[in-house]
């Protein structure tokens, strides 16, 4: 019971720490988006600021052409004294802004503040504009073509797009749709205004010089369109309360004045003399000139409570749904852990009948396993005896295996030499038929020479008679004839000693004759007995091949008499193993049923808080209790010897 309870509080404590690593990790993504939205509140401000820094670059941009022209309404120290306030204006919101974002430059990207820091460190270009305006050297005299105004003017548009090119990407630093759509927002409005400003200013200055060059003209149109373009954008992107502010803001006069004064000069054209029959350029200056700057004024006020609004609305609902997360995890773990102790404190209920069904499977399962155990050793003993006589008909077939190899090899030998004999004899024989066609060759070659012989004895023959005729006639001639009979004297010797050279060769001749008739008819009869030899030596060939084959067919099999024993022998000693495994099984499985009994009785005891099925058991589960685990032990051990 001790171990239930020990893993119930292991379960309870696992359960715990799950969930509350659940709830970790659910409050830590809360409280992320809380931290999100918090350092989108931080995000707005900058916005505010760069569009605040923007509108004074504007100002300070329209304060510094009169200021370098000198040509307004008011004297010229006013319009100096106006351009050193809209400088310290810009000053003002350019070290609120570079405060704010060194303050705030971890909740950006490297990116973008790196961007924001040098579009900052360009502001101090304008100390050029700034100097010259506030030099108090220079002539106060009116002169709207001063160099320094064209310059004056780039460096302040240039540093105002850089700053309106920021807000896209300070809305890419936004992590919420919301944000970025509010930025882009705030965006095409502050771009609205300065094109709205733009096309007020040419419209001031095409009035008061009553003059429009063909290059004022192409601005003039093109800040007029995009003034359409933002506007029509605003009112297809933008929130409802924006709508509404901007419909303000369409509908007030001023923003009608200028955008009507802007048409009637684009249509009137270029190099014209008639722009003052618009309007003179004081009411213009005292009208819409001036209260435009007060209706964009409340758009801007408008977009920046929609901001705010937005980011107090959101940072209240991810306050709420923290607080919601934290209540849900804290029922959410007072409720597991009351569900897991109603369960721990039930789980005692079924144990009573557990234990009686367990008891009761466990008393059949010991006398299985003791009959079993008896079977099984008296199993191995059979199996034992079964594998020895095996191993020694295996050990018979083992010899008969080797002694018929041995023989297959010596009747492979023999039948090698019997076929190397009857191609030797093959050989003899093929020897002694060249060997006789060559003696007949040689007999028939001595009768020819025998003949030729013959022929030279007649020619020797006549030219011995020849020569005895010609010692006649000489004879006859007397002393004219001398001569002529010794040289028939000479033939007639020369003629016999062939005569008798020829008499020996013919003799010799003749007795190589029959030495070669007699050998010719030796060689037949050699030629005989080689083709008999020939025959035999075939006949033993065919004979041992035949042997060969048998033998060859007798010895596979034996062998597979041999390989069907040692699988038998395999398959007998494989059943022993299991027949002792089992044995020993058995013999586990008494000792297991005895200890499972034990532990029954401890688990009915704690669960009926009884111990009367304890006692009751002791003398039938322990070992040699009833005299059947000793006697199983005496059954088996002996036939666990014998294997």
């Amino acid at each position: 019971m001790k171990r239930i309870k020990t893993k119930l509080g292991v379960l309870i404590l696992v359960t715990t720490l799950c969930l509350l690593g659940l709830a970790i990790y659910i409050i830590n993504r809360a409280q992320r988006d809380y931290n999100e939205l918090a350092n989108f509140k931080k995000t707005t401000e900058i916005s505010l600021q760069i569009y605040n820094y923007s509108q004074a670059l504007t100002g300070e941009r329209y304060a510094a052409v009169f200021g370098i022209w000198l040509n307004g309404e008011t004297s010229p120290q006013e319009q100096i004294a106006t351009f050193r306030v809209a400088s310290e204006k810009r000053k003002a919101c350019w070290q609120e802004l570079h405060q704010n974002l060194t303050e705030n430059s971890a909740i950006f990207s490297p990116r973008f503040v790196q961007l924001m820091n040098d579009t900052l460190k360009r502001d101090q270009a304008l100390k050029k504009v700034s100097d010259f305006i506030l030099d108090p050297n220079r002539p106060l005299t009116p002169d709207d073509k001063r160099p320094m105004s064209s310059e004056s003017n780039m460096l302040f548009d240039s540093l105002r797009t850089d700053l309106e090119s920021l807000l896209p990407l300070l809305a890419l630093e936004a992590q919420e749709a919301g944000a970025v759509k509010l930025l882009n927002t705030q965006e095409t409005i502050a771009r609205l205004r300065t094109d709205l400003l733009r096309v007020r200013g040419h419209v001031s200055a095409v009035l008061r010089r009553n003059r429009l060059t063909v290059a004022t003209l192409g601005s003039l149109i093109s800040k007029h369109e995009q003034v359409e373009i933002n506007r029509q954008r605003l009112e297809l992107t933008a929130d409802e309360p924006i709508k509404l502010a901007l419909k303000k803001v369409v509908e007030s006069p001023s923003y009608k004045t200028i955008t009507e004064y802007s048409q009637k000069i684009q249509q009137i054209g270029p190099d014209k003399s008639e722009y003052n029959a618009i309007s003179s350029l004081e009411a213009y200056q005292t009208g819409a000139y001036v209260d435009i700057e007060k209706v964009y004024a409340e758009f801007i006020a408008a977009m920046n409570n929609e901001i705010n609004a937005y980011t107090e609305d959101r940072l209240a609902s991810a306050n709420t749904r923290l607080r919601v997360l934290y209540a849900v995890v804290g029922v959410m773990l007072v409720g597991v852990i009351g569900f897991i102790v109603y369960i721990s404190t039930s789980i005692t209920r079924p144990l009573v009948a557990v234990s009686s069904n367990l008891a009761r499977i466990s008393d059949s399962s010991l006398f299985a396993a003791k009959a079993m155990g008896e079977t099984s050793g008296q199993l191995s003993q059979d199996a034992c005896e079964q594998a020895a006589t095996l191993e020694e008909i295996s050990a018979s077939v083992e010899e008969m295996t080797g002694m018929t190899r041995s023989n297959l090899e010596n009747i492979q030998e023999v039948s090698v030499l019997a076929q190397n004999a009857r191609s030797s004899a093959d050989d003899g024989a093929e020897i002694v038929t060249n060997l006789r066609t060559a003696m007949d060759s040689s007999e028939k070659t001595s009768k020819d020479i025998a003949n030729i012989i013959k022929t030279i004895e007649d020619i020797a023959f006549q030219t011995n008679m020849l020569a005895l005729n010609a010692a006649v006639e000489a004879a006859r001639a007397g002393k004219a004839g001398a001569g002529f009979a010794v040289v028939a004297n000479e033939v007639r010797n020369l003629a016999q000693l062939c005569s008798q050279a020829v008499s020996e060769t013919s003799e010799k001749i003749h007795a190589s004759q029959v030495h070669s008739s007699q050998s010719n008819e030796l060689s037949r009869k050699v030629e005989n007995s080689f083709r008999q030899i020939v025959t035999i030596t075939r006949q033993y060939a065919t004979k041992f091949s035949e042997i060969e084959k048998a033998s060859q067919q007798s010895a596979e099999g034996i062998q597979q008499i041999s390989q069907a024993i040692i699988r038998l022998d395999k398959i007998t000693q494989n059943t022993a193993a299991v027949a002792e495994e089992n044995a020993s099984s058995s013999t586990e499985m008494i000792s297991q049923a005895s200890q499972l009994m034990e532990h029954i009785n401890l688990l009915d005891a704690m669960a009926s808080s009884g111990k009367g099925r304890s006692q009751k058991n002791d003398a039938s589960t322990s070992p040699g209790g009833d005299g059947h685990t000793e006697t199983y032990h005496e059954k088996t051990e002996p036939a666990t010897m014998s294997a």
